[in-house]
């Protein structure tokens, strides 16, 4: 099914990864943990947008599970960025084909925890793209254009208050 194009996979990581860098998301090193725990929190953010039936407090046109799951493919692309990954074909990726989104999440969790239980490998990348690739697939099989998505969401990070370097460095902010 999968309908995520490679050349918009390895554009956004590039263009991710420097627009992070120029907001000084990376000023500061973090560990791969710090990473896998983003990557799991905005699952989770999904996961209670699904549970409420919410709309999405940034970009209210959609639903929050379906914007959270762009923000989990825009931290791992810019973590992907960070680390120098270079997206490659995706004809050998073994696909998870989505079942409904509480099966996905579920699953999202899963590869994040195997990219997890692999770092310091190759094996974390092929978790993180198999994980990447079901968030997109399922997002486009519930009728969402997922590449406009990701746009809209990493054009609103660009301008976000809470994203600039002194406020992250408020007490409260956003530390990592």
């Amino acid at each position: 099914m999968n309908k995520l194009h490679n050349n918009f996979a390895v554009n956004a990581i590039a263009s991710i990864f420097a627009q992070n860098q120029k907001l000084g998301w990376h000023d500061e090193p973090r560990s791969t943990a710090q990473y896998i725990d983003l990557f799991h929190s905005e699952l989770s953010e999904a996961t209670e947008g699904l549970r409420k039936n919410l709309m999405d407090d940034k970009l209210p046109v959609w639903p929050m599970w379906v914007v959270e799951f762009a923000d989990y493919i825009i931290r791992v692309f810019d973590y992907m960025g960070l680390c120098r990954y270079e997206w490659g074909d995706t004809k050998g990726i073994k696909f998870f084909e989505p079942i409904d989104i509480e099966t996905d999440i579920a699953n999202l969790h899963m590869l994040t925890s195997e990219a997890w239980l692999h770092r310091g490998s190759e094996i974390l990348f092929y978790q993180l793209q198999r994980a990447v690739l079901l968030a997109w697939d399922s997002g486009e099989k519930a009728g969402y254009d997922m590449e406009l998505i990701i746009a809209a969401k990493v054009e609103y990070n660009q301008n976000r208050p809470d994203h600039k370097r002194d406020a992250r460095k408020q007490p409260g902010g956003k530390a990592w």
